[in-house]
């Protein structure tokens, strides 16, 4: 019998084994091609990526996909040797040396890396070109369909030379193994286990101390200057920050839940149960010798859900804060009184003149000499202010919308208008104003808001003063400058007028217009969000197939025990509780873990960023979409694990090869034992 057809039943009789294995190996060279076929042409990088931002990320996630990919499959490849030793001493028994052993399993990597890289092809280069026609139909870009081909010659060469990479990888680690071991370790290794760790109450306390310490410390990110990242250090404080989490996830994983677990027992009336007396045991057995699986599943979890996080946010947050940096559909100074005019026809010609409203705001230039000026505003030339009037105020917020309910100002009061929400209070402070040949003038802050009416191109740190306060400081022939604020039911997502006003305003960085800068926003981000978030997928789907095998493997362990049970008199339906419960622990643990670090990790994240909405939805919503990701993939894992799980107990057990009848001649038979222990000396 030639190797080949030795390959070729393996295969066949393990088909059911390797089918997740290689629909998660095909799964990540789809993603990795998709990649590469996405940042290595050109048109789409100089038509949705100009600045080559795509390019320059792809560089540095595919080093990181790849390296993980390397260590996800050299994991899975340890397992299935461990599942089939007895099967390979089996081989060695019959005078297959240790290099034909090697050929062997080399020969099966081969086979199933060659199909998953051929799946992967097409899936992906398919899933190529119909993102590609989404995105360009969802960004409104004209591009030529026809240069768009799912076969990317540069990506197959690259995408197959790392499955050459992987297959050497994974040669050199069964080589590595084999040689290791004799001939009676093949037959004992599938048996050997994990010696349980000694629990120590220390250790579980450090552990759970670390974690919250780091969880503290995250959070105290959010004090503002008066947190520990600003007086000590944003880069020692980080630092100090991930080793107090890492640490506190080992110590946790390895001694606090196993401990906490452990003592349990105590609980005469909850532990001593039909199923809780054999399933705490295990949970504790379960997470001491599978402590560093899900410690690695933990830690790549919180990482993954993390990426996905920034990355929804810093795409999502943007887009919804457009609304309020641009709150009219279309702005631009009124410099010239025929360009202005000219741009009002277009907007009429085009759009619904029943539902347009145009507005002018004069505002005021005025300089402070306040020293508690906020930086916003000091970043001027001349710290001051932006002064505008009530009336002009309060109508510019019904034609956007956001009409208040609002007490006249009287005397000196304002309304203090922040850039972003922070938590310092404006309410009662007092800024001293100081027109040009007039005697300074102090208002003071009745209330703070963030409702702007002008966009932060054309005015930062604006101050609402009552009309008569605001007729006075003009009088005093402070600067001033003319604003045209255009309004209209869906003008703001009017392509068409931005497409006829933006020639009127080329290179005026003060001509603002939502719909172009959500579409140039777009157009720069919405493939990082595509890659980060296959990147994201990649990690969790990697480590749920990770905890699969070792569920498996632990069932396997234990099937002689499932059968005692069932000779004890316990029911199909019990042992299946059991089995369930073991699963749901092994994968509760790392999601759970994960999507807390991943939550103080994007705390952290959220704080370096300026809050200019005040709507925490723009904040927790990508969380949510994160966390929810991450809950579908774990489901979707643990019902498969479920009924695998199912199928090794109760299913058709595994036969070995069929040995029966020799792959050679009787000469072959009767020199085998020489044969055998020349190969394994």
């Amino acid at each position: 019998m030639s190797l080949f057809r030795i390959v070729q039943k393996n295969l066949k009789k393990n088909l059911s084994f390797y089918s997740l294995y290689l629909g998660s190996v095909a799964f990540v060279l789809m993603i990795f091609y998709f990649s590469i076929s996405f940042g290595s042409n050109d048109l789409i990088v100089s038509r949705l990526m100009g600045d080559n931002k795509l390019q320059a990320m792809i560089k540095v996630v595919l080093p990181l996909l790849m390296a993980f990919v390397l260590f996800y499959m050299s994991y899975s490849n340890t397992f299935f040797m461990k599942r089939r030793m007895k099967e390979l001493s089996i081989y060695a028994l019959l005078g297959f040396n240790k290099r034909k052993v090697i050929l062997i399993l080399f020969l099966e990597n081969i086979f199933i890396c060659l199909l998953a890289l051929g799946i992967g092809i097409i899936v992906g280069g398919i899933l190529y070109v119909i993102l590609i026609q989404i995105v360009i139909q969802w960004l409104g870009v004209s591009l030529n369909m026809s240069s768009i081909v799912w076969f990317n010659s540069d990506a197959v060469l690259i995408t197959s030379s790392f499955v050459v990479l992987v297959l050497i990888v994974l040669l050199f680690s069964n080589y590595k193994f084999i040689r290791k071991h004799t001939l009676l370790d093949l037959v004992k290794v599938e048996g050997t286990r994990e010696r349980p760790i000694q629990l120590k109450l220390w250790k579980a306390i450090v552990g759970f101390v670390a974690l919250v310490a780091g969880y503290i410390l995250a959070l105290d990110i959010k004090r503002g200057v008066d947190s520990l990242w600003v007086t000590i250090g944003f880069a020692p404080l980080s630092m100090l920050t991930f080793v107090l989490v890492v640490v506190g996830t080992i110590l946790s994983v390895h001694s606090f839940l196993p401990y906490t677990l452990n003592k349990l027992k105590a609980a005469k009336k909850s532990f001593y149960r039909d199923t809780m007396i054999i399933t705490i045991p295990q949970f504790v057995q379960r997470i001491t010798s599978n402590a560093r699986t899900l410690i690695v599943s933990t830690l790549i979890s919180a990482a993954a859900l993390g990426l996905l996080g920034a990355g929804v946010i810093t795409f999502y947050y943007p887009v919804k804060a457009i609304e309020r940096t641009n709150p009219a559909a279309f702005e631009f100074p009124m410099q010239d009184v025929v360009l202005t005019q000219k741009a009002l026809d277009i907007v009429k010609q085009q759009a619904d003149t029943d539902h347009i409203e145009s507005k002018q705001t004069t505002i005021l230039e005025v300089q402070s000499s306040s020293k508690n000026v906020p930086f916003e505003y000091r970043a001027k030339e001349k710290a001051g202010f932006d002064l505008i009037s009530l009336s002009d105020y309060q109508r510019s917020l019904v034609l956007q919308g956001d009409a208040q309910s609002m007490n006249d100002l009287t005397g000196n009061q304002a309304i203090f208008i922040k850039y972003n929400q922070n938590n310092v209070d404006e309410s009662g402070k007092v800024y001293t104003l100081t027109p040009p040949q007039s005697n300074p003038i102090d208002v003071d802050i009745k209330y703070t808001t963030l409702e702007n009416t002008i966009s932060f191109a054309n005015s930062v740190g604006t101050l609402v003063l009552s009309d008569a306060l605001y007729q006075q400081i003009q009088a005093t022939g402070v600067p001033s400058r003319q604003i045209m604020s255009i309004y209209g039911d869906g003008l703001r997502s009017n392509s068409v007028v931005h497409a006829q006003l933006s020639p009127l305003f080329k290179d005026n960085v003060y001509f603002q217009s939502a719909i172009g800068k959500r579409t140039t926003f777009l157009q720069a981000n919405s493939s990082s969000l595509l890659i980060s978030i296959f990147a994201s997928t990649i990690f969790l789907i990697s480590t749920g197939s990770i905890l699969y095998f070792t569920n498996i493997s632990n069932t396997y362990s234990k099937i002689n025990d499932f059968r005692i049970l069932e000779k004890l008199g316990y029911r199909k339906s019990k042992i299946k509780k059991i089995v369930n419960y073991q699963i749901f622990i092994t994968l509760v643990i790392p999601y759970t873990l994960g999507s807390l670090h991943s939550i103080f990790a994007l705390e952290c994240f959220k704080a370096l960023m300026p809050n200019l909405i005040g709507d925490s939805s723009a904040f927790w919503l990508p969380e949510i979409v994160a966390i929810g990701i991450f809950t579908v993939i774990y489901t979707v894992y643990y019902l498969i694990t479920q009924y695998s799980s199912y199928k090794v107990i109760w299913g058709r057990k595994v036969k070995t090869p069929n040995i029966s009848q020799p792959p050679h001649s009787k000469k072959y038979v009767s020199s085998y034992s020489k044969r055998r222990a020349r190969s394994y000396k």
